[in-house]
């Protein structure tokens, strides 16, 4: 796995995706699976929380409007590499 550059993560798109968990009195907001599923897959090194994260989604399941905005948030060459990621575990895209 190679460095693949940035995401611009856009507020008005991730936000409503996120989900909110209290840590004491404190509310913390939580991105998607998906979206750290492109973002640990952009960075080297993380491979076994690739793998973990691709188990989740497919005996879990997956959002596929948060697949989308991802993927079209990713680059290119990082989108395919996903996609095919989410082939071999079985996630249709």
């Amino acid at each position: 796995m190679l460095p693949r550059g940035c995401m611009k993560l856009d507020f008005d798109t991730i936000y409503p995706q996120t989900s909110a968990v209290r840590v004491e009195d404190i509310e913390v907001r939580l991105l998607p699976l998906e979206w750290q599923l492109v973002a640990n897959t952009m960075i080297p090194g993380k491979e076994k929380r690739v793998k973990a994260i691709l188990e989740l989604l497919s005996s879990k399941g997956y959002s596929r409007a948060a697949l989308k905005s991802t993927l079209d948030a990713a680059l290119n060459s990082v989108r395919k590499q996903v996609e095919e990621l989410l082939r071999r575990t079985g996630i249709v895209v």
